[in-house]
């Protein structure tokens, strides 16, 4: 038998803990997206080319990173980069995992604007509509007391770092 187990309590995680842990991510899906297309299209197209440029890289990253974020957040409260950090994706009303609609919601936040990237690859707009989302994201979190990103107030959720007892929290 293990012995009394300490109250857990949380703090709202800090913008730029976040930040790390959602680079820790990116670089994960990368190399998944990488090793996914150097499967279909050969090392070649990969390495020599502009990945990033190709028409059939973002769906790519659309898929790998949804199969990523969506299933960790509802399972698990946190991606792999957020679990490093003892930070974890809950409920706005209180440390309840979110559900698969709320899980999804929260990645068409900053995910979803690439849905309308792929349609308008021929136009070129979606240089404009990356910009313009990661702005809306960026200044978004400013005025919020919960540290709150859209996709945060999009799904209800709140970002929250798991804190020693005693050290005042949620």
């Amino acid at each position: 038998m293990y012995g009394p187990t300490q109250p857990v309590q949380y703090t709202i995680a800090p913008a730029s803990i976040r930040v790390i842990a959602w680079l820790i991510d990116m670089v994960i899906l990368f190399l998944a997206v990488v090793v996914i297309c150097m499967a279909a299209d050969g090392v070649g197209s990969v390495l020599l080319g502009s990945p990033y440029l190709v028409p059939s890289f973002l769906p790519v990253i659309l898929v790998v990173s949804a199969a990523y974020s969506i299933p960790l957040w509802k399972l698990r409260g946190a991606t792999l980069g957020q679990e490093l950090f003892r930070i974890y994706v809950y409920g706005a009303a209180g440390p309840v995992r979110l559900d698969w609609r709320h899980a999804a919601i929260r990645w068409l936040g900053p995910f979803g604007w690439m849905v309308f990237a792929v349609a308008s690859l021929q136009s070129g707009l979606w240089v404009n509509v990356m910009l313009l989302a990661m702005l809306l994201v960026g200044v978004s979190v400013g005025g919020d007391h919960q540290r709150r990103f859209v996709h945060d107030h999009l799904s209800g959720s709140v970002v929250v770092q798991r804190v020693s007892v005693g050290a005042g929290g949620w």
